[in-house]
């Protein structure tokens, strides 16, 4: 029974959230913040330095 109650108390939680989220609109700020993010991800992806190398430098057959 407390399985049950905890199970249905989680599904409610997750329709709440996921309605409010469906519902509530973003403000005008916070979707500048996210477009910025995004503009600005996008130029460091272009500028990215990092070159290939030629061999891996892990030792083979040992996994962490």
């Amino acid at each position: 029974m407390q399985k049950r109650i905890e199970t249905a108390y989680t599904k409610d939680r997750y329709i709440s959230h996921k309605i409010l989220l469906e519902t509530q609109p973003f403000l005008k700020n916070e979707t500048n913040f996210i477009l910025d993010a995004s503009q600005f991800l996008r130029e460091n992806s272009k500028k990215d330095t990092i070159k290939n190398t030629e061999k891996a430098t892990g030792i083979g057959g040992v996994r962490g």
